[in-house]
C-alpha cells in the first residue's frame, strides 16, 4: 500500500519496530516523539504500571517544539518519569 509520512521526523512504517521501541523505552525509562507525529509538537510518555509490573497506562506531556526543546527534554523526561512512578505506586507498583 502507499505510505505518505506526515512529517518529515516521521518514522516510516517499515522502518519502525516495536522491538527498537520497547528497547528504548527500558533502557530511557521514557519515550520520546519529535515531531514524528505533527509538526512542531514534542511529546515525553512514561510508563505507569500495575503491581505486577505490567504496563497500564502511560502518563504523557506534550508541547510545542519551542517550548520543549532538546535541551529540556532530560529535565522534562525525568519530571515524567517520577510523576509516572509516583502514580504506578499509588495503583500497587513495588
Amino acid at each position: 500500500f502507499f505510505f505518505k509520512q506526515k512529517t518529515a521526523y516521521e518514522i516510516p512504517k517499515r522502518d519502525w519496530s516495536s522491538d527498537v521501541c520497547s528497547s528504548d523505552l527500558r533502557k530511557n525509562g521514557f519515550a520520546i516523539a519529535l515531531e514524528e507525529m505533527e509538526s512542531g509538537l514534542v511529546a515525553i510518555a512514561a510508563p505507569v504500571r500495575n503491581s505486577h509490573q505490567d504496563v497500564i497506562a502511560a502518563l504523557v506531556v506534550s508541547g510545542p517544539a519551542f517550548r520543549i526543546t532538546k535541551d529540556r527534554i532530560k529535565e522534562i523526561s525525568n519530571l515524567v518519569i517520577r510523576a509516572a512512578q509516583k502514580i504506578s505506586t499509588n495503583v500497587g507498583a513495588a
